[in-house]
């Protein structure tokens, strides 16, 4: 089992702050919007009939629990002009807010602009004891002709691209408080449904304190939109419990499909492409000193350098300064460009 340590940044759990604001009606609190959800999968593989007067999971927001706008299962929600949900017996989903989207929201938008808001969407048992966040991001076709996913180049990169600088003096701070990751699945890539899935474990070791989180992460392609998927577990037991939750999950990723004539199999001359790699979404994207210091040393050499820090630079232990490893709000926000 590969094992690599990077300072994961906690701004985009399993259901990200920003989501948990879009999909909070206007009169709830900002103060409950801000809690990170937590999940708790004691009865995972049973979920109650009906949903729970409250949730299992005592983190998550009462105001979100009772959101009218929840949807139960089995029921089909749709997710913009893009894709569509099909919620489980047992399980129900918070479609997206009326007012939320990007180019998503609209099949014949071809551009996309670091602008655009995400789609989002959450799903959970009755019983509330877990939840899935689900976001749409156009980013543009990725190209997935020539893919490789080495586990031990994957987690050389994340190392090098999440480590904290030591010229930085607020990034210096961080390195009381690493994070030992270890794949718990390694990422598997499925050319036929275009879906990237894996899981890792994040243990965060500090002054005098662990603490365990395993993600369980999955992204299917579209023609012009990614849909990423995570949930996220909290404690010593983490690991286990997303172990027994493995199969739920996938389940429930395969129950996203894309609508006729915006699959990946749908893409068109002329349609807006993505400057992200697929493992951009396991790494994060180039930090900006990353991208900088390449073009530096290619215009001072002559050479055409793209690459090499990813490959050299991590063994030698080099570290630059920029933000977590790989959060998929960072990965839109570097992702996309026109066609």
């Amino acid at each position: 089992m590969a094992t690599f340590v990077i300072p994961r940044k906690s701004a985009v759990p399993a259901v990200s702050f920003a989501l948990l604001l879009a999909a909070l009606p206007s009169h709830a609190s900002p103060a409950s919007a801000h809690r990170i959800v937590r999940h708790d999968v004691a009865a995972s593989r049973a979920a109650a009939a009906g949903p729970a007067s409250a949730p299992r999971d005592a983190d998550i927001p009462s105001e979100l629990w009772h959101d009218p706008r929840w949807v139960q299962g089995p029921a089909a929600v749709q997710l913009g002009q893009v894709a569509s949900f099909a919620v489980p017996a047992g399980f129900r989903a918070l479609p997206p807010s009326q007012h939320a989207g990007n180019g998503a929201s609209d099949p014949a938008a071809d551009s996309v602009s670091d602008e655009d808001e995400p789609i989002t969407a959450l799903v959970a048992p009755n019983d509330g004891s877990w939840s899935m966040g689900l976001q749409i991001d156009r980013v543009g076709y990725i190209d997935t002709s020539s893919v490789h996913l080495d586990p031990a180049d994957l987690a050389s990169t994340m190392d090098f691209r999440g480590a904290p600088s030591v010229f930085d003096a607020s990034a210096r701070s961080q390195i009381s408080n690493m994070k030992v990751v270890t794949w718990v699945r390694e990422p598997r890539w499925d050319a036929g449904q275009r879906r990237l899935d894996w899981i890792d474990k994040e243990t965060v070791v500090g002054t005098g304190a662990i603490s365990d989180t395993t993600y369980l992460n999955a992204v299917k392609l579209g023609r012009r939109d990614a849909v990423s998927m995570q949930l996220e577990l909290d404690g010593d037991d983490s690991k286990n419990r997303a172990i027994a939750l493995t199969k739920t999950f996938d389940e429930l990723v395969g129950r996203l499909s894309f609508r006729p004539g915006q699959a990946y199999a749908d893409y068109r001359d002329g349609d807006a492409t993505a400057t992200l790699a697929l493992t951009d979404y396991i790494t994060g994207p180039k930090t900006d000193q990353e991208k900088a210091d390449e073009a530096r040393i290619a215009n001072s050499l002559g050479f055409d350098w793209t690459g090499f820090f990813e490959r050299i630079l991590p063994l030698a232990g080099v570290a630059f300064a920029g933000l977590g490893a790989r959060r998929w709000r960072q990965t839109r926000r570097n992702g996309g460009s026109a066609g």
